[in-house]
């Protein structure tokens, strides 16, 4: 669409580019996951749920498929790039959309560092010479 000057008109604000497809997010998902994230908590799984873990995994994909639809409908009203911030932001109070963006950057920072964590301590159950500060720098 042009403008009457003859240039290209502007969009009427930011929107998304699709650029990703399916199986570039399924891809991305389990990078970001990261293999270790459901160890430490598969004890407690397994306890809670008295052997029942795959049931209780199940729930919880089926939750998580709740969610993503969520996104997709939420992306669709709001197409402008961003995430839970984003639409926190527009549907409740810009300030709960900085406040969820600012604990979603601290998730993905917290997140790693916890799995370092219990991999270093995971490694020494397995082998106990080499000491915990070498696990933690591999």
């Amino acid at each position: 669409m042009e403008s009457p000057t003859g240039t290209p008109a502007l969009s009427a604000g930011p929107r998304l580019s699709r650029s990703l497809g399916l199986w570039d997010l399924v891809i991305i998902g389990i990078i970001m996951v990261q293999p270790t994230a459901p160890m430490p908590a598969f004890g407690v799984f397994y306890e809670e749920s008295r052997g029942h873990v795959i049931i209780t995994i199940l729930i919880a994909m089926i939750a998580m498929l709740f969610t993503a639809v969520s996104y997709g409908l939420m992306a669709r009203i709001y197409p402008s790039a961003g995430s839970a911030h984003s639409y926190v932001a527009q549907e409740i109070h810009p300030f709960l959309g900085f406040a969820t963006g600012w604990s979603m950057v601290l998730d993905y920072v917290l997140n790693p560092l916890i799995c370092v964590i219990w991999c270093a301590r995971a490694s020494i159950d397995l082998f106990h010479a080499v000491p915990y500060a070498l696990w933690v720098l591999f």
